[in-house]
């Protein structure tokens, strides 16, 4: 799929409730035309929370909008 870093997950369009529910439960395709997201079972809660931390500061550090 696209880049975290991709105006396509800018916070205002994919909140982190998102990105939770795509690893947990996979996403279908629906900005990318590589197929489907599967689940990603081997991560923990902490990973998952600084994985998302890490992108939004990124996103912040190059000026995406809220």
């Amino acid at each position: 799929g696209p880049s975290h870093l991709s105006v396509v997950y800018e916070p205002g369009h994919h909140g982190d409730d998102s990105f939770r529910s795509a690893v947990r439960n996979g996403a279908q395709q629906h900005h990318w035309q590589f197929g489907d997201m599967p689940a990603i079972a081997d991560i923990t809660d902490d990973q998952l929370e600084l994985v998302i931390e890490f992108v939004r500061a990124e996103q912040e550090r190059l000026g995406f909008d809220d």
